[in-house]
């Protein structure tokens, strides 16, 4: 077995050098001295980062959200996501605490709505596209009560 600590990972782009120890009888100790972690994959609709004349375009698909009633919003990344429900579930661990029943999103019963401002810079109503086009136009979320989304901001 190779003892170069470098070589443990393959030579991929996913991975950044990670420094072990190996032992006289061929395992590895890890000395958790990893300068960076393990990148996970993420989605590019179009196989580029950067938009042909605009530049970059979004800072790897993270949206800042807000809350109606908060001063403070997150951001959350978009395409760790694959639908609205598992977006709506990390959106209730941000934000569920500041309702008694939660924020219940997308549910009919429910007192707040997700809308999103797209790259055109409109208001919308979450849900009401595909999955692959929100995340491809969304810019920036914000958590609403339900008789107060009146759109737009």
């Amino acid at each position: 077995m190779d003892s170069d600590p470098l070589g443990v990972f393959p030579n991929s782009p996913k991975y950044h050098p990670y420094y072990s120890q190996t032992t006289e009888f061929g395992g590895v100790i890890d000395l958790g001295l990893s300068l960076r972690t393990i990148q996970h994959e993420i989605y590019h609709s179009s196989g580029q980062r950067y938009c042909s004349n605009e530049g970059y375009r979004r800072k790897w698909g993270y949206v800042k959200v807000t809350m109606d009633g908060l001063v403070v919003g997150r951001k959350v990344c978009v395409l760790d996501h694959g639908s609205y429900s598992t977006l709506a579930h990390q959106l209730e661990d941000m934000f569920g605490m500041q309702s008694v029943s939660g924020l219940r999103l997308f549910q009919m019963e429910s007192e707040f709505c997700l809308v999103y401002r797209d790259e055109e810079g409109l208001w919308r109503n979450a849900g009401d596209v595909p999955w692959n086009e929100f995340i491809e136009s969304v810019e920036r979320l914000r958590i609403t009560r339900r008789n107060d989304a009146v759109l737009p901001f």
